[in-house]
């Protein structure tokens, strides 16, 4: 959990990792069970009760312009959440899981190394809407 001050969007806390279902569904079921619980707590209920997370607050960071001394991010690739429902099958959810993976190799983080943003953030959210029986002839 990030919060950020709403007149110019900066990072003043952030919670420990909190792990929920990856479907957007889920994630804005959560979101609107977020209340503040004093000063320095949020309360939150990911659909397996109630849950009081105490932020800590960031360390001041001195940044400097452009330059041989300025900060360097280190670009990466991270699956930040995603879900598959029980209809889809299991090939699927083998696939994906191997082309995930696939994202660990070296030659993806120095490809994702050339874009003009540090992080690639991947989400997914896999729904069955309609099987095709696909054995009939």
């Amino acid at each position: 959990m990030e919060i950020r001050r709403v007149t110019d969007d900066a990072l003043v806390a952030c919670s420990a990792e909190m792990v929920t279902a990856g479907a957007a569904s889920v994630f804005r079921r959560a979101a609107a069970t977020l209340r503040w619980h004093g000063s320095t707590s949020v309360q939150i209920d990911p659909d397996e009760g109630p849950c009081v997370t105490e932020l800590v607050s960031l360390p001041r960071v001195n940044v400097r312009g452009e330059g041989a001394n300025s900060p360097k991010s280190t670009p990466r690739i991270v699956v930040v959440a995603g879900a598959t429902d029980d209809a889809g099958p299991d090939a699927y959810d083998t696939a994906l899981h191997v082309l995930l993976d696939e994202l660990r190799e070296p030659q993806w983080l120095t490809w994702w190394s050339a874009a003009p943003d540090d992080v690639l953030e991947i989400w997914y959210d896999f729904v069955v809407v309609e099987q095709l029986d696909l054995t009939a002839t």
